[in-house]
């Protein structure tokens, strides 16, 4: 399993990530983009880079 609590990143003085939580249970597949990312991509996109955790 896989969890992120909270967390917080910046660059150059940016908040970029804002108490971000992420838990991924044991044998799921899972596939993030950020905002710039076409939703009509998404499934396409996540097709080749999931990864099992």
């Amino acid at each position: 399993m896989l969890k992120i609590t909270n967390l917080h990143a910046n660059i150059d003085g940016k908040e970029i990530l804002k108490g971000l939580n992420l838990e991924v249970k044991a044998g799921e597949v899972t596939c993030h983009h950020g905002p710039q990312r076409l939703r009509q991509e998404h499934a396409g996109q996540c097709a080749g880079r999931a990864r099992r955790v």
